[in-house]
């Protein structure tokens, strides 16, 4: 775990530094800074996925250990968060960097339950619709409110407990490291990246397919469609001034390109289209029941 989490530490380490070597006057490009974290984050995503995941699937215990390991690293950056400001961005930076890890760990695994392509479909609904139930009338709302309002103060007073949820970026002249997206948007990311690996199908936007890296043994630059939705949503959040739900986004990005290139993916059954339907109806039950 030390290992793992010291690996996810140098990758990110360089951007962090450009709060203190990069003038000011060039923290307006959110959309660069964004753009070289997230492909540092995705590279980390192709490494556990090809040459990790294979590990964990032969040693169950290790896969439910690091996860075990980095909910308690969490616990204890959360507790040195609120002892003091004193080091307060390394422990963001460690916190980041943790919460990719379990990120990672935790959507490989869940695309291990994946038997069909066709199921991704079923998986992008019901995230998305979670998504905007807890948004709208969950939650996420209250987390959401919490939130702006400590970092419009400037983030002065106690660290909101759902602070500790996001993943964050450093962008010169902010500060501060700004939060992008929750872990629950890189959580659905990597179950993604994993799903498409196990169904040979590349969602790469700049190189070859997971599959294909493994196959060769070696890395190359992996940019995900579902990693650009994320990307488009944060700066739509961003542009728009608004806190936006990421994974419709990202569920809409990567389906208009599954389905058209990969036939397997809109091949549902019956029982799929009933899933579909019954998901549908739920959260129009909840969005529009009163009380609910």
């Amino acid at each position: 775990m030390v290992i793992y989490l010291g690996l996810y530490l140098v990758l990110l380490l360089p951007p962090y530094l450009v709060l203190a070597l990069v003038p000011p006057a060039a923290g307006s490009a959110m959309g660069l800074w964004l753009g070289v974290f997230l492909l540092i984050a995705c590279f980390a995503m192709a490494w556990t996925v090809v040459r990790l995941n294979p590990l964990l699937r032969l040693c169950r215990p290790l896969r439910l250990g690091l996860l075990l390991g980095s909910l308690g690293f969490g616990f204890f950056l959360a507790w040195l968060l609120y002892q003091g400001e004193k080091g307060a961005g390394w422990v963001a930076l460690a916190a980041t960097a943790n919460l990719l890890v379990f990120a990672n760990l935790a959507g490989s695994w869940l695309a291990e339950a994946l038997k069909r392509p066709a199921e991704l479909v079923l998986i992008c609904l019901v995230m998305s619709l979670a998504d905007l139930c807890s948004i709208l009338k969950g939650p996420t709302r209250q987390i959401a409110g919490e939130l702006a309002t400590y970092y419009q103060g400037g983030g002065i007073g106690p660290v909101p407990p759902g602070d500790l949820l996001l993943i964050k970026i450093a962008v010169p002249g902010a500060g501060q490291l700004l939060p992008v997206f929750g872990v629950a948007d890189w959580i659905m990311v990597a179950l993604l990246a994993a799903a498409v690996e196990r169904f040979a199908i590349n969602d790469n936007l700049v190189g070859v397919s997971l599959g294909r890296m493994g196959e060769r043994g070696r890395m190359g630059c992996y940019i995900p469609v579902a990693a650009a939705g994320l990307a488009m949503a944060v700066l739509l959040a961003q542009q728009l001034g608004l806190f936006l739900p990421a994974l419709p986004v990202v569920a809409v990005v990567f389906l208009s390109f599954a389905l058209i290139r990969y036939p397997g993916v809109r091949r549902l059954t019956r029982q799929d289209w009933s899933l579909v339907a019954v998901s549908l109806a739920l959260a129009t039950g909840v969005l529009v029941v009163p009380g609910v």
